[in-house]
């Protein structure tokens, strides 16, 4: 079933988003922590979540606007919760460039 307006959207399924992005950045978090043997901290833990919240908001906004499948979008917002910053350099060009482009 595709998700096409946010009106349309049970609280489950933009629950369900969120918290894929969510689970990504605590994921994301915790490998760095366990790759540089460094102690849980709960402040950087919230950037985190913070962060990659932002990601999977705008990926979630672009599931909408392609009307992906919602397995599709649970999918993307993990993966862009997980990319975090990375993924927001990627969205930024590509918005960058598709207005630069624009007559």
């Amino acid at each position: 079933m595709p998700l096409k307006e946010p009106e349309s959207w049970t609280q489950l399924q933009s629950i369900g988003l969120a918290l894929m992005a969510i689970w990504g950045g605590l994921v994301t978090y915790i490998i760095d922590i366990r790759k540089k043997n460094r102690p849980f901290r709960w402040v950087e833990a919230l950037m985190q979540i913070i962060v990659s919240g932002f990601a999977g908001a705008l990926c979630a906004l672009a599931a909408m606007y392609f009307e992906w499948p919602q397995e599709l979008a649970g999918f993307a917002c993990g993966i862009s919760g997980y990319a975090g910053s990375r993924i927001l350099a990627i969205f930024e060009r590509k918005f960058i460039s598709s207005i630069s482009n624009q007559p």
